[in-house]
């Protein structure tokens, strides 16, 4: 329940709206499919195939890329949620667990960086000088 209260509830609304839409245009284009059919079994004739072919064909393919839409809308929807989801509990994890508010305060990043490098640095040639005398 976390993780979909860091998605937000507008890209989860978002996201679910999309995915029914998907859902929804594929039940559509399988009742076109299904009326296609029953109506090529009473058609008599090369012209009548044909005018029916190329009138449920042109609503089939748009469709088709109505679907193929939507499902783009839904794969940025999700990634957008994901990515405010993570911001979200990161920034979460900073302030509760590690106490280090990072944003709240005026820090001056390369400092910031500079202080990990240094720790970083020192950190490895810790282990470095560990692994060397074993």
């Amino acid at each position: 329940m976390l993780y979909l209260k860091a998605f937000g509830w507008h890209w989860l609304s978002v996201s679910s709206l999309v995915y029914l839409s998907v859902c929804a245009v594929s039940l559509a284009q399988d009742g076109i499919l299904s009326v296609w059919t029953g109506e090529a079994k009473e058609v008599q004739g090369l012209e009548g195939w044909r005018e029916l072919r190329n009138s449920r064909l042109s609503a089939y393919a748009l469709l088709g890329l109505l679907q193929a839409f939507l499902v783009c809308c839904a794969a940025y929807s999700l990634t957008c949620a994901s990515l405010r989801a993570s911001h979200t509990l990161h920034s979460k994890l900073l302030s509760d667990v590690l106490h280090m508010p990072m944003h709240s305060q005026k820090t001056d990043m390369r400092w910031l960086l500079q202080v990990f490098t240094q720790v970083s640095v020192v950190l490895q040639e810790a282990v470095w000088s560990i692994v060397q005398n074993k």
